[in-house]
């Protein structure tokens, strides 16, 4: 599995926070030149790793949070980062939600996350319309190892991509799909 820190957190590695949040608000047209630096680092540094072999992306970005910068301005920067970035990357993703209240609490996420799919993204000019499949795998109510875990995840992807464009299919132990 190959990892990847989102363009718009990259900054914080690069310059720390306080400076970044600096640019952010202070250098609009210096914030716009390094994202697109950071765009091409990422989607060449994970393409890479998928030719290298791995399975899958494990993409993060804590910059994303609104506890680090207002949630009006992240919508206007950083999720359109984002967007165009995944948009360019391989197809396949892996997507660790810890922490949750109850296990349903998923639900809500994976929602947000084919909505957020669903919306188009402008790639050089171009809008492009990118679908999600989502398969879903809970541990440790289902109880695997790490490559079991990630089967049973992409086998209830295929489940998924079967119902159709957007949705998401949680693995069923029971019937093992």
């Amino acid at each position: 599995m190959g990892v990847a820190t989102s363009p718009f957190s990259l900054p914080v590695i690069q310059m720390g926070s306080d400076r970044y949040i600096e640019l952010i608000y202070e250098q609009p047209e210096r914030l716009v030149r390094l994202m697109q630096a950071n765009e091409e680092f990422c989607v060449e540094w994970s393409n890479a790793e998928l030719a290298a072999g791995a399975t899958a992306i494990y993409y993060f970005g804590p910059v994303s949070s609104c506890t680090v910068i207002p949630r009006e301005l992240y919508l206007k920067t950083g999720q359109q980062i984002v967007k165009r970035t995944l948009a360019r990357l391989g197809d396949e993703f892996v997507a660790v939600l810890v922490d949750l209240e109850c296990p349903q609490d998923y639900e809500l996420v994976l929602k947000r996350l084919l909505q957020a799919a669903a919306d188009p993204v402008i790639v050089n000019e171009a809008v492009l319309h990118v679908p999600a499949s989502i398969g879903v795998k809970v541990y440790p109510q289902d109880g695997a190892d790490a490559d079991q875990l990630m089967r049973h995840a992409d086998q209830a992807m295929y489940q998924a991509k079967q119902a159709g464009k957007n949705h998401y299919h949680l693995f069923d132990v029971d019937q093992g799909f």
